[in-house]
């Protein structure tokens, strides 16, 4: 994967380098204070990331609800993602309990 393409992937990297490239002519101190604040800002967003996935991960606080709909490809989709989220990461399982159905019609 190309480094532009892991920039536009990503909304807040492609913000933060966008308003680097922004500085362009600036001075050197100017453009260094610019990086420092987006050093710092991309690593407040890696830990909060280390965060959310301790969250996901912690089955005391966190348990996924997979919704879906009685059609072959809802329900081949459900079982994938039940698959992904349990199974994709054995170090990391995500806790699901239930799977609900909608748009069930009695007869």
């Amino acid at each position: 994967m190309t480094i532009s393409t892991r920039i536009n992937s990503n909304s807040m990297v492609r913000m933060l380098v966008g308003g680097a490239a922004s500085r362009a002519g600036k001075t050197t101190e100017e453009v260094e204070e610019a990086a420092a604040a987006a050093k710092s800002a991309l690593l407040k967003f890696q830990f909060q990331m280390y965060d959310l996935e301790d969250l996901f991960a912690d089955a005391g606080r966190t348990e996924f609800l997979i919704v879906t709909v009685p059609t072959e490809l809802a329900v081949r989709e459900s079982v994938r993602l039940l698959n992904d989220l349990t199974f994709e990461a054995p170090d990391m399982p995500v806790k699901v309990r239930n799977v609900v159905a909608n748009q069930v019609l009695g007869e």
